[in-house]
This record gives structure tokens, C-alpha cells and sequence, in this order.
């Protein structure tokens, strides 16, 4: 029997992790065997037929919160004094994709100053993947995102005259397979500048003698 095993965090409860053959040669009471776990969280010892046990799963597993088990089983006998024996089994507990990314806000909201300058930074979001290595890498793809019709990342600059605010959606997708996602909604504000001429008006002398 080995004493180090991997199982995925999605097996099932009742699932069997391995089976032990327990030997007492001594007779009668003596070599009778009973086997526990000293800690039973997640896992129970079944009892199958002569001097066969069984280590099963009892509820559901989460690498998230646990990605290694060290189970130690004692076998004592029912001689007096009893006389018992022990050995550890360490459970890896290998990650399934079961987690989306979660951003930090449930929305965003953001400014730009009309007239703006293309390719300035206006602020950041960012997504969270409770998974493990390469299902917990996470990419950002830009959605919905047009104003007028037009895309956005095709407008060069912003007039507040023309636009006041606009939103789209960002997809934070991890690399999971296959992979799982979730949505945030971004509003961006135009902030006016005193960009507009006035346009002169006629002299109060021509509106006397325009007739």
C-alpha cells in the first residue's frame, strides 16, 4: 500500500481512497483488529471482511481551502493490553476549475477629460481566480463596447459636446478548460474643458439700424 496518493478536489463522498489488509498472526481475541482514523474530517474507515478496511471520502473536498490531507490510521488489536500500530497516508488534492474570476468591485466607474490624450491609463480593474497555477490565470476582453456604433478603442479623442458618458463590459476569463468568466459593467464620464468659442453677436448699433 502506498502512502502518498493524488486525488481531484471533485471526487464524490464514498469514493474509495485505498484499501488496507491488516494481519495480527496471534489467536482468538488477540488477533482480532480494529482500525480508526485519529481525525475523521472529510474521511471515514470502513470495515469490509477479514481484516480488510477501507479509507473513503465522507463529504465533499475543496483544494481551495485544504490541498493536502496527512491521514493517520491505528490499528489496535483486543489482547490486554492491547497492542496497536500506526501509519499516515498523505492525500495531495489536485485543483479542478471550479472557480470564475471575481473582479474587485461589482462596477467601475471612470473620467475623462474631453480632448483627451490617446493611450492615457484612465484606471484599472482587476479579477481574482481562487484556482490554482494556469486555471487561475486571468484575461480581460473587452465587450459591448461602442459608442454611436463606433468602437471604442477607434475613437482618438472624446468631445463632451457630442458625448457626456458611454459604458461597456469587461469579461475577466481565466485559462481554465474550459475556462470560466464573469462580467463587469464600466461607465466612463466626459468631463468638459472651456473649449468653445462664442460666436460674436451683432452690436445693439445694428440692431437699431438694421430696420
Amino acid at each position: 500500500m502506498s502512502t502518498s496518493s493524488t486525488i481531484s478536489e471533485d471526487v464524490k463522498p464514498g469514493t474509495v481512497l485505498t484499501m488496507m489488509n491488516v494481519q495480527d498472526p496471534d489467536s482468538d481475541e488477540n488477533g482480532k483488529v480494529h482500525c480508526a482514523l485519529d481525525e475523521n474530517v472529510h474521511f471515514a474507515m470502513t470495515s469490509a471482511s477479514n481484516n480488510f478496511f477501507t479509507l473513503v471520502t465522507e463529504s465533499d473536498l475543496d483544494r481551495e481551502i485544504a490541498s493536502q490531507y496527512n491521514i493517520t490510521v491505528t490499528c489496535s488489536d483486543e489482547g490486554v493490553p492491547s497492542l496497536s500500530s500506526s501509519v499516515t497516508l498523505t492525500l495531495q488534492i489536485s485543483d479542478v476549475n471550479d472557480n470564475a474570476p471575481v473582479f474587485d468591485s461589482s462596477s467601475y466607474e471612470g473620467y475623462i477629460v474631453e480632448n483627451n490624450t490617446p493611450g492615457l491609463s484612465i484606471f484599472t480593474v482587476r479579477a481574482r481566480d481562487a484556482d490554482w497555477n494556469q486555471k487561475a490565470r486571468v484575461s480581460y476582453i473587452l465587450e459591448d463596447s461602442s459608442v454611436n456604433g463606433v468602437p471604442v478603442p477607434l475613437i482618438a479623442l472624446f468631445d463632451y459636446e457630442q458625448i457626456k458618458d458611454f459604458h461597456f463590459r469587461v469579461k475577466a476569463q481565466d485559462g481554465g478548460s474550459p475556462p470560466l468568466s464573469s462580467n463587469v459593467i464600466v461607465k466612463i464620464l466626459i468631463k468638459d474643458q472651456n473649449d468653445t468659442l462664442l460666436r460674436s453677436l451683432p452690436s445693439p448699433d445694428w440692431w437699431l439700424s438694421g430696420g
